[in-house]
């Protein structure tokens, strides 16, 4: 996608729910949706650690190469 003359990549975000980031990973979602920058936003239970992310590698690196 093209913005101000800036190219934006393709944007995949996944929070756990219980992240203590996900404020601020759902505001983030918002500001894109606003914007109307196309991304996919993943939000299921789990919190900042690896657990969670060996779940949602799997899904990302499908989603990165369109499967």
């Amino acid at each position: 996608m093209l913005l101000n003359n800036v190219t934006i990549p393709p944007i995949y975000l996944a929070c756990g729910k219980q992240d203590f980031l996900n404020a601020e990973n759902r505001e983030f979602d918002t500001f894109l949706n606003n914007k109307q920058i196309p991304h996919i936003y993943v939000e299921s239970k789990g919190i900042h650690e690896w657990p969670y992310w060996r779940k949602q590698v799997i899904p990302a690196v499908q989603w990165l190469f369109n499967d």
